[in-house]
């Protein structure tokens, strides 16, 4: 899978994961960031594939969560 193939498949997921405001919610507390993390892992989602998206979408000094909450 090439890394454009990976984003495309983790934007197309994404609305299907959890909606923005469940996604903010999950972000702001520690332990639920923790399990949504261990959760995009179990789904082939790891947190080095998920950082590396940062400089495929030119996002370099973005967040994580700035990342999962874009859409496509």
């Amino acid at each position: 899978m090439t890394a454009a193939q990976f984003v495309e498949r983790l934007f197309g997921e994404i609305p299907e994961l959890f909606g923005d405001d469940e996604l903010r919610a999950l972000w702001s507390r520690p332990d639920t960031r923790k399990a949504l993390l261990k959760g995009l892992t179990e789904k082939g989602y790891g947190q080095d594939q998920l950082i590396e998206i940062n400089y495929l979408i030119d996002a370099e000094k973005s967040e994580l969560y700035n990342v999962l909450s874009r859409r496509t």
